[in-house]
């Protein structure tokens, strides 16, 4: 009750030392004991563009970074450690609906998450093909409308 809602949350991996505890494996949250480890802790710097979600947190130590949003084929992560270079991880779902992204170490993340589906690059794919097929046939179209040698041609009588 003293936890504030979040959509982000941070799991130190102390929280999922006990059996049954990694929310990769398991289908439902273990419930939350006086005995439990630290966590999770909300992460409060979400921004959401629709298609990319980015999430910064500073953590002690390794665990994961879970988003209440639904997990979905066609989300890829990258993710960033202080001023570091940028590296792609995968996206596991946590207790079997939500998306989870692993933190390998303490310091200040940053994670992208990125909807970008199968179907979604093939219908780019195929918009831009047709528009260079029509862009080409246009282009075809103007040039053979301005053949010089079309009006010097003798017309059929």
């Amino acid at each position: 009750p003293t936890m504030p809602s979040a959509r982000a949350w941070f799991i130190p991996l102390a929280a999922l030392a006990s059996p049954g505890n990694d929310p990769a494996l398991g289908r439902l949250p273990p419930p939350i004991r006086s005995t439990s480890a630290p966590g999770p802790f909300p992460v409060t710097e979400v921004v959401d563009h629709g298609e990319t979600v980015e999430i910064s947190l500073r953590c002690d130590t390794a665990g994961v970074v879970m988003l209440a949003d639904q997990s979905y084929p066609g989300w890829t992560a990258s993710r960033r450690q202080n001023a570091g270079g940028v590296e792609p991880t995968p996206v596991e779902t946590a207790w079997g609906r939500w998306r989870l992204v692993r933190i390998p170490a303490r310091g200040d993340w940053t994670v992208r998450f990125r909807f970008e589906s199968d179907a979604h690059r093939r219908g780019r794919q195929i918009t831009l093909t047709a528009l260079l097929l029509w862009s080409g046939l246009w282009i075809a179209l103007l040039i053979s409308s301005r053949d010089p040698s079309a009006s010097s041609r003798p017309t059929p009588s």
